[in-house]
């Protein structure tokens, strides 16, 4: 007994001088804390294993271990759906006074698409239309049969086209026919040029019943007594014709070049009186907006009934007109180049016409 005593008493003293020292055990730890968890895995499979049980291979861990994932990651994802269904419920509950009265408010999509698309459909149609008036007018315009300013028949019933060489062949009988009262035509133009169609314009006329009479085309650098001879040579006895007329304008190369227009305004003075000395009254002066402000209207012509034109704009009240050039885009038919016409209005009906614009 005292050996058996002796023995495990000296076991135990052995014990306690085989102690650690905490440098090794640390050290220790070290090495063993880098051990993979699949061995661990594997000696815990060894200790739960029963005697004669056949060991699961590699494979089967691996799938048990795959189902095991597949299964923690289904558990997460349906966690977080049910956190997302609770935000949303709360969000529906705190917006679903709002959204009544957006639903009570507004329309229904189908509707307010179908409104949107009768409106783009609305939309477009006016285009189509403004553009196909704006067309129609065009054509009109162009034509001829369209004019801004053009004056109304029944304040100005009188009216008639200025016919010259350009025109071509006419035919009178039928032209005249048409919504015209009088006519003028082109005769001289300078000291030395005769229309190519005057002789013809006028025989032609001689047997119409429509007043009718001629024009001179005043020419700016020239003597205006020459002028008026040549029109009176060329012209001859005006009896029971229209006023003869002269036609000053500042045009080609007087657009550019100064104009002495006190001279022209002696020169005019020149033709009127020579026209007043052959027929006994004056002439028609047939001028636009410049040539009225520098030649015509300074107080040396009022005894000359004034033919103004004025395309666009009615003349002004203060202009003492007769007769009113409103548009040199008309057109007729019945001559030969079927082009636009120059057309003038009287102002004063047939009686006044036949009374006061006869030679």
């Amino acid at each position: 007994m005292k050996e058996e005593s002796q023995s495990r008493n000296g076991g135990e003293n052995a014990k306690k001088q085989f102690r650690l020292s905490d440098e090794a055990r640390a050290r220790i730890d070290r090495e063993y804390s880098d051990v993979s968890t699949q061995w661990t895995d594997k000696a815990y499979e060894r200790h739960q294993r029963k005697p004669g049980q056949r060991r699961s291979s590699a494979h089967e861990v691996r799938s048990v271990q795959r189902a095991q994932r597949q299964e923690r990651q289904q558990q997460d994802r349906l966690q977080s759906y049910k956190a997302r269904s609770s935000v949303s419920e709360r969000y529906e509950d705190c917006q679903g006074y709002t959204d009544y009265q957006e639903d009570r408010e507004s329309p229904e999509p189908k509707k307010s698409r179908f409104r949107h698309w009768r409106r783009k459909l609305a939309v477009r149609i006016l285009v189509i239309s403004a553009v196909l008036m704006l067309i129609n007018v065009g054509v009109l315009f162009f034509s001829g049969k369209l004019w801004f300013n053009e004056p109304r028949k029944r304040d100005y019933p009188i009216r008639g086209p200025v016919i010259s060489e350009k025109e071509g062949r006419v035919d009178w009988e039928k032209f005249t026919s048409q919504n015209i009262q009088m006519v003028y035509v082109r005769a001289t133009k300078s000291t030395a040029y005769v229309d190519e169609r005057f002789q013809k314009n006028r025989s032609a006329l001689e047997d119409m019943d429509i007043p009718a009479g001629f024009i001179h085309v005043f020419d700016l650098a020239m003597s205006g007594s020459d002028q008026a001879q040549h029109f009176i040579k060329s012209v001859g006895k005006l009896d029971n014709w229209l006023l003869p007329v002269v036609d000053i304008e500042a045009t080609g190369f007087y657009n550019v070049l100064p104009v002495e227009y006190d001279n022209v305004r002696k020169q005019l003075r020149e033709f009127c009186d020579e026209l007043i000395k052959e027929y006994g009254k004056a002439p028609v002066i047939k001028c636009d907006k410049k040539i009225y402000e520098k030649v015509v209207g300074t107080g040396f012509f009022e005894d000359c009934p004034l033919w103004y034109i004025s395309e666009y704009t009615k003349p002004d009240s203060s202009i003492d007109w007769t007769f009113w050039g409103y548009s040199s885009r008309v057109k007729f038919d019945y001559y030969e180049s079927g082009g636009f016409l120059e057309m003038t209005v009287y102002k004063g009906d047939e009686t006044e016409l036949g009374y006061n614009m006869f030679v």
